[in-house]
């Protein structure tokens, strides 16, 4: 799965358990498959709200064919 760095930095603070103590099996449990992976950074992003990093609006609509906020 490729990630960009500001999503994979991502993954390492929304984790449930302290992720000084998470092992890399931990991880691999927690998100089998790379669908489970993209689900839990979704979740996270609408959890934290989504905002245009460019003008800040906050109104966005999930594009499906290109996996991101629009």
């Amino acid at each position: 799965m490729s990630l960009s760095s500001n999503s994979a930095h991502s993954v390492c603070t929304f984790v449930s358990i302290n992720n000084r103590d998470m092992r890399l099996i931990d991880f691999m449990n927690a998100f089998p498959d790379e669908a489970s992976c993209k689900r839990k950074l979704k979740e996270y992003r609408e959890k934290q709200g989504v905002v245009c990093p460019q003008c800040g609006c906050t109104q966005h609509y999930w594009k499906k064919d290109k996996e991101c906020y629009g």
